[in-house]
C-alpha cells in the first residue's frame, strides 16, 4: 500500500490553459528508411529550435523554429489537438495537427541559399516528459511531417507543390505556466 502511494503521490495538475516555452536539439531527416544503415542516400542531420505555444483543453498552437545546422532554416505556425496521460512525475503526450510553413535556404531539397518557400504541414508526434519543478520540464519527443511547399521562391507563378515527409527525434528542456 505504501508503494502505491509513493508512486501516486504529487500534485495532481489538470490546467485548463497554459503557455509555454520549450527548446529542443536532435536529429532530423526525410524518412525512417534513412536510420538504417545502407540504405539510401541520408539527409540525416542535427537540428536545433524552439517552439512557443499554448494549450487550452485538448488544442494546442505553437510557432516553432528549427535550424537544420546543415540545411536552413524552418519556420512553423500549427494548431493541434492533443491528449496526454502522466504517471509518477511523467507525462506522455501526443498531439496532431496542421499549419504553415516557410522553408529557407532549402531545407528540404537543397535549393539555393538565400531561397524562401511557402507551404502547408500535417504534423503528429510523442513526447515524454519529466517534471523538474513546477512548470519546468525536460524530456524525448518524436514528431513526423508530411509538408506540401511551393517548387521555387516566386511566388504567384507557382501553382505546383513539392511534396514530402521529415521526422525529428530531439531531447527538449521547457517552461510551463498553467492558469
Amino acid at each position: 500500500m505504501l508503494s502505491t502511494l509513493t508512486v501516486w503521490s504529487g500534485v495532481a495538475r489538470a490546467d485548463l490553459a497554459s503557455l509555454y516555452i520549450q527548446g529542443f536539439g536532435g536529429l532530423s531527416g526525410a524518412s525512417l528508411k534513412e536510420i538504417n544503415v545502407g540504405e539510401g542516400t541520408s539527409s540525416m542531420g542535427s537540428v536545433f529550435g524552439g517552439e512557443v505555444g499554448a494549450k487550452f483543453m485538448f488544442l494546442n498552437g505553437y510557432v516553432s523554429l528549427d535550424d537544420y545546422t546543415s540545411r536552413g532554416t524552418v519556420t512553423r505556425v500549427v494548431l493541434n489537438f492533443m491528449g496526454g496521460v502522466g504517471f509518477a512525475g511523467f507525462n506522455l503526450t501526443g498531439r496532431a495537427g496542421m499549419g504553415l510553413m516557410i522553408e529557407k535556404d532549402g531545407v528540404f531539397d537543397g535549393m539555393a541559399l538565400g531561397s524562401n518557400r511557402t507551404g502547408a504541414t500535417a504534423r503528429a508526434g510523442v513526447a515524454l516528459d519529466y517534471g523538474l519543478s513546477y512548470g519546468l520540464y525536460v524530456g524525448a519527443g518524436l514528431d513526423g511531417e508530411f509538408y506540401a511547399l511551393k517548387p521555387t521562391d516566386s511566388g504567384v507563378s507557382d501553382t505546383s507543390f513539392r511534396t514530402g515527409a521529415d521526422i525529428m527525434l530531439s531531447l527538449h528542456v521547457g517552461f510551463a505556466l498553467g492558469l
